[in-house]
């Protein structure tokens, strides 16, 4: 069982096990290309970034308030 990443400038080859005992998950979040063997990993990744995305939002909303202004 093995996975195996190779990048070079533009490209990105991604390979796994000629078995298929292992799965290989991928997902581009903001030009970032996430590639692993366990899908969890990449939707707590992605759960933390909407968490954080989030926590940006309403602090901006917070500032807003405190200045007056809304969000449209």
């Amino acid at each position: 069982m093995y996975s195996l990443v190779y990048v070079n400038k533009d490209e990105v080859v991604a390979v796994r096990d000629i078995f298929g005992i292992k799965p290989l998950y991928y997902t581009i979040i903001n030009k970032d290309i996430l590639i692993s063997t366990s899908i969890k990993c990449l939707l707590e990744y992605t759960n933390n970034t909407e968490k954080e995305r989030e926590k940006v939002k309403k602090s901006d909303e917070k500032a807003n308030a405190i200045e007056g202004k809304r969000n449209y």
